[in-house]
């Protein structure tokens, strides 16, 4: 789900440039474009601190994961806990991520919404 929903960001982000009817939903456009961004992000964060808890190092924060999930980052968590089997037992840790995906299955219904059935001007 999360790989597809990043092949969807990246198909608008490329589609915005060519179709300047696309460039009026550009609220759309920066939400896809920090997802793009924040994704990889967020999976390289899960990774190097699946790293440093291997090693016994300082780890990344549990409030900077959900941060930059928050922030659009939410395919990238929801890859890094499946890619390195990292922050799958804490409970507590996967239900304030599942509100954050919640959150943003919320928008993107919305933004769908508002980009098929808004009246033409």
């Amino acid at each position: 789900m999360a790989g597809c929903w990043l092949a969807i960001c990246m198909a608008w982000l490329i589609g915005a440039a060519f179709f300047p009817s696309w460039q009026r939903a550009w609220w759309w456009t920066l939400y896809l474009g920090l997802t793009a961004v924040a994704s990889p992000i967020c999976l390289a964060a899960y990774g190097i601190d699946k790293q440093q808890a291997a090693d016994k190092q300082d780890r990344v924060s549990e409030r900077t994961l959900h941060l930059l999930a928050l922030v659009g980052g939410w395919p990238g968590a929801v890859l890094g806990q499946q890619f390195f089997r990292h922050k799958t037992k804490k409970i507590v840790f996967r239900m304030v991520l599942w509100l954050i995906l919640a959150l943003h299955l919320a928008l993107i219904v919305l933004g769908l919404y508002w980009l098929m059935f808004r009246k033409s001007s």
